[in-house]
């Protein structure tokens, strides 16, 4: 908002603004604001100035002023001397033709004292503190001009050209030279004073002298007084001026003022707005989250409801049906006339019934500890292979019944880790069970891969697969993959729910790809500590002799730092035909591989402690530039494999290792006889 100032049209009362004729100093604020605007026929006494010298009555006021007109007028003023002084001096070269008895004499006056008086002011102008005393220095020069020609008009008072000469210089002292009104009177009084002074005393007085001064006097008393009231009008409008100016500057800046003050009014209030339209909005999009929170808080209960009742009808079911079968062939059981085949049938089919209630009793008892807390972790040291082992034995019967392949891992007998073998095998065996329950052809496969801080299993088959809708909630608990009446599989459904709960117990993740008519597979990973093996069977590496001579044909250096990824490549790789070194960072393979010649192949791990894989793959390639170097890495990211390349190594595999892919790289640099995989 801008309030707009039409100086024409401003009217301020004379009484209100000025109480009576101000005197004496006053500031520059009481002085303005004391000043009355009028656009025409202002008095003298409104401005409150000295009505004779047209000087302000306040000395801060005239200071003020002063320093204005000089900025204002010290480029005129250099201009006008220029021009005057030339003039002067000028005229001189007429003065031979005019009054050549006198040209000599008067050339002194114009050339050696009056232009160089004119020429040292003009000089002075340029001083910094020429503002001090310009007025009194241009006067001083306005008399010397002006007595010059009076001079040179009383010696040679025939030259009439001497009279308009000493107009010349009224002329340019009254509106010129930019003199002040009582510094321009008062020079020009002088002039004519000397000249009535110097005519009376150079010349005897007679009556026609008398009367050419009378009328001389008169043409020249009558010059000074036209330009004397001219001037006094002139510079009382440039005092007038400059008092408007004031004024409407300072009324300028209250305008500004106001301006910037409502401008600040409106941004606060504008800001003031947006804070509370921001407010309100939070507020309706906190009440929409609230609604929404609620909408979906409804949605879960009846959905959790809608499961719960499922579940209470999928577990009575789970518990009449085998109790059903148990209650019903003991009664039938019990006749006298039952063949021994058919008794034996009956009883299996009670211990089969009781196995199946008894499953779904430790699934409820399990998920009862899982909700209350109760569950802690025993770890202990576990062999990956023997746990295998039995889960191949636990599992035999059932995929030679539904005559589906059943793969595990082989060559795990050396890798032991620390964790819960407890639920381990749980986890295991519960997605072995759902694997083995949903697949009617083709296998289930069971397998894992060491990364850098945690091993990662999976459980993969060839089944009837989870539909996309199904996938994310198969991990919840009282939720199965079909809820319809018409399922045609047995199970409480708490069965994966319990798997996710041990998988975070052991801190790891549990997650599901799985593909409609073409099989799931479910993966988990779980933290692990690797432990030293203990066991006998476990074949430590070949020592070398002092000579740096074994009975195996080929040797490789496998530097790895952590102990079960080392185990794992050595469980794959020990065989009669390969030696094996292990180095536990870049410095111990680099000294390894200086100590002991006939290294066939190093498998090098770049990420190591002191010294990583591609340091030194770079100092044995100063060593040795033909020995094969296979680099590892479980980071993988994009780039690694060139930089290993590049820095010497013949291949590069990522981790988590593939037997597959390991013994390919193996059996391409090594020519061995048996080949590791059958």
């Amino acid at each position: 908002m801008k309030i707009k100032l039409n100086f024409t049209t401003l009217r301020l009362p004379y009484k209100e603004l000025c109480i009576g004729k101000i005197r004496g100093k006053i500031s520059t604020h009481t002085f303005l604001h004391t000043m009355p605007i009028k656009n025409e026929h202002t008095q003298v006494k409104d401005l409150n100035i000295n009505r004779w010298t047209l000087f302000f009555n306040s000395p801060e006021i005239e200071k003020q002023f002063r320093e204005a007109y000089f900025k204002k007028s010290i480029r005129g003023f250099r201009i006008s001397f220029v021009v005057v002084t030339f003039l002067y001096a000028f005229f001189g070269f007429l003065d031979y033709y005019t009054s050549k008895a006198f040209f000599h004499e008067f050339s002194i006056v114009r050339l050696g004292i009056v232009t160089p008086a004119l020429l040292v002011v003009l000089m002075l102008s340029f001083h910094p503190k020429f503002n001090y005393f310009w007025q009194t220095l241009i006067s001083a020069s306005y008399v010397v001009g002006g007595t010059g020609i009076v001079y040179m008009l009383i010696t040679n008072p025939a030259n009439i050209f001497y009279y308009g000469g000493l107009f010349l210089i009224f002329m340019a002292g009254y509106f010129f030279i930019k003199l002040y009104f009582i510094y321009a009177v008062f020079p020009g009084i002088v002039i004519l004073i000397f000249y009535n002074i110097g005519t009376l005393f150079f010349h005897p007085i007679n009556s026609v002298q008398i009367e050419q001064l009378i009328i001389t006097n008169t043409f020249f008393i009558s010059a000074n007084i036209i330009a004397i009231v001219a001037l006094y009008n002139t510079k009382r409008m440039e005092r007038e001026e400059f008092v408007h100016l004031h004024l409407l500057s300072e009324q300028q800046e209250k305008i500004k003022s106001i301006n910037e003050s409502l401008e600040s009014n409106v941004k606060d209030r504008t800001h003031l707005l947006e804070t509370r339209n921001k407010a309100l909005n939070d507020e309706i999009t906190r009440r929409k989250q609230i609604e929404k929170k609620l909408i979906q808080a409804k949605y879960d209960a009846e959905e959790s409801d809608r499961l719960k009742s499922a579940f209470l009808a999928n577990m009575s079911h789970e518990i009449r049906t085998p109790m059903n079968g148990i209650i019903g062939f003991l009664d039938l059981i019990s006749d006298p006339e039952l063949t021994k085949d058919k008794q034996e049938h009956y009883l299996d089919i009670i211990r089969q019934s009781g196995t199946r209630l008894l499953q779904t009793i430790n699934d409820i008892v399990e998920l009862s500890k899982i909700e209350a807390g109760e569950l802690i972790v025993n770890t202990s040291k576990v062999n990956l292979g023997k746990t295998f082992t039995y889960i191949s034995q636990f599992f035999s019967k059932n995929f030679k019944d539904k005559n589906l392949e059943f793969k595990i891992p082989d060559k795990l007998e050396s890798f032991c880790i620390n964790t819960d073998s407890n639920k381990l095998e749980s986890i295991l065996i519960n997605l072995i069970k759902n694997s083995l329950k949903f697949t009617n052809q083709g296998y289930v496969e069971v397998g894992v891969e060491a990364l850098e801080n945690m091993l990662n299993f999976y459980v993969k088959d060839t089944g009837i697969g989870i539909p996309k809708n199904r996938q994310a909630a198969i991990f919840d608990r009282f939720v199965q993959a079909d809820l319809s009446l018409t399922r045609g599989y047995e199970g409480s459904g708490l069965g994966l729910s319990i798997c996710k709960a041990y998988v975070e117990l052991l801190d790891g993740e549990i997650w599901v790809e799985s593909e409609e008519n073409k099989g799931t597979t479910f993966y988990f990973t779980i933290n692990y500590s690797p432990v030293e093996i203990t066991n006998n069977k476990t074949q430590k590496p070949t020592k070398m002799t002092d000579h740096g001579i074994t009975k195996k044909q080929y040797r490789i250096l496998v530097a790895e730092d952590d102990e079960v990824s080392y185990n794992l490549l050595y469980t794959i790789l020990n065989n009669d035909q390969i030696e094996i070194i292990w180095a536990k960072n870049g410095v111990e393979a680099v000294d390894i591989f200086l100590k002991h010649a006939n290294i066939s192949l190093i498998i090098m791990d770049i990420k190591m402690p002191v010294m990583d894989g591609i340091k030194a793959t770079n100092e044995i390639r100063k060593i040795d530039k033909k020995v094969p170097i296979v680099a590892q890495t479980a980071f993988a990211l994009s780039g690694d494999k060139e930089i290993a390349l590049e820095a010497g190594c013949n291949d590069y595999l990522s981790k988590p290792l593939k037997r597959e892919d390991l013994t390919k790289v193996i059996e391409k640099y090594l020519p061995l006889k048996n080949k590791l995989l059958p």
